[in-house]
């Protein structure tokens, strides 16, 4: 089936370290000592980049070493582009790369005076008795901050909760080993599962599929893999198995 959009996730993540290897350094945010990798994913969960980073490095650095690239790659798919991340990645120079590449992007902003001036108005706590599930209020305006050359449109969003006061990896060889591992077993998910499990985490995949204990019975002609039903039944490991075969006799026939 043909792309429709592409959405892509960038963030940071923590892989903790142990000795002294290279790269390695302190990171107070996380409270130990680490390295700071870096991903984008698409809307599918594949990891579409990887880069191991230094562990004392902010969020966002080197932002453009992986999402260029990703951006080439697709540039000239004629599909709607979009991306989202967390205020770490707040920056004048990733609005304008995105803004340059067609990129339509949803990037949390901090907190300061003047966005709170604006929605003011709705940090008022409603008068009442609280109804169990969130209000959720919405306003929509123009915002233009010192360093910006423009105003970019900002949507704020407040929720009341029901009893609340307030409103509210490694080197990097193994890093890449393991982004190819993710990617591998998402394919695995979207390509052999049946839609009554394709819901199931990695974990789930890793644990009832792949690392599956059994007993293996050889005879002269056959072979015989002998597992517990408490993971995976016998019709869903077959079902498996023939999306799995006839996935094969496609690639083949395409090749």
């Amino acid at each position: 089936m043909p792309m429709k959009k592409l959405v892509l996730d960038m963030d940071s993540s923590v892989s903790e370290t142990y000795g002294r290897q290279e790269g390695t350094a302190y990171y107070g945010h996380f409270g130990c000592t680490c390295y700071h990798p870096l991903f984008c994913f698409n809307q599918f969960g594949d990891v579409e980049s990887a880069l191991l980073r230094e562990g004392n490095v902010h969020s966002a650095n080197d932002w453009r070493t992986v999402l260029e690239p990703i951006v080439a790659r697709y540039r000239e798919r004629d599909i709607p582009h979009y991306f989202r991340r967390d205020a770490a990645f707040a920056n004048p120079e990733i609005y304008g790369y995105l803004e340059a590449e067609h990129f339509q992007y949803v990037i949390r902003l901090p907190a300061n005076d003047v966005l709170h001036r604006e929605i003011e108005h709705l940090l008022t706590r409603p008068v009442g008795r609280p109804p169990r599930s969130p209000i959720v209020l919405y306003q929509e305006f123009q915002y233009q901050a010192a360093a910006w050359n423009h105003k970019r449109r900002v949507n704020a969003k407040v929720e009341w909760h029901h009893r609340e006061l307030f409103p509210r990896v490694d080197n990097q060889v193994r890093l890449q080993l393991f982004a190819h591992a993710h990617n591998l077993g998402n394919f695995f998910r979207q390509a052999a599962l049946l839609k009554s499990v394709r819901h199931w985490t990695m974990t789930s995949l890793r644990e009832k599929v792949i690392k599956i204990g059994a007993k293996v019975v050889c005879h002269a002609r056959y072979v015989i893999f002998q597992m517990a039903e408490v993971a995976v039944s016998q019709e869903l490991f077959a079902a498996i198995l023939g999306k799995i075969r006839r996935l094969r006799l496609l690639v083949e026939a395409s090749g």
